[in-house]
């Protein structure tokens, strides 16, 4: 897929829809959490806002070619709180771009 998200405020489900029409929840993502960061090309899961949410959207090209640039941030990104760290590097790669 060609992005990746944040939730900057309130919750986000990730979910899915079976055959019987119950909802699967694979988990909830709430403010600071990222999602969609995999490298699948087909999404299994779709994304529900649960209120009000303000998501931050970041095109995974640029993303991506950060990670190219920098060999150190390709290993932190094995850390758990690297997707905070590149949400914020992402921003500032794009607005600078």
């Amino acid at each position: 897929m060609e992005c990746w998200y944040k939730v900057i405020s309130r919750t986000v489900r990730i979910c899915k829809l079976l055959a019987d029409e119950q909802r699967h929840i694979a988990e909830f993502c709430f403010s600071g959490d990222s999602f969609g960061i995999d490298n699948a090309n087909e999404r299994v899961y779709a994304a529900e806002a649960v209120d009000d949410v303000i998501v931050m959207r970041f095109r995974r090209a640029p993303t991506e070619q950060l990670i190219d640039r920098n060999p150190m941030l390709a290993r932190y990104c094995a850390t758990p709180c690297c997707v905070i760290s590149l949400a914020r590097m992402a921003a500032r790669y794009c607005s600078a771009a």
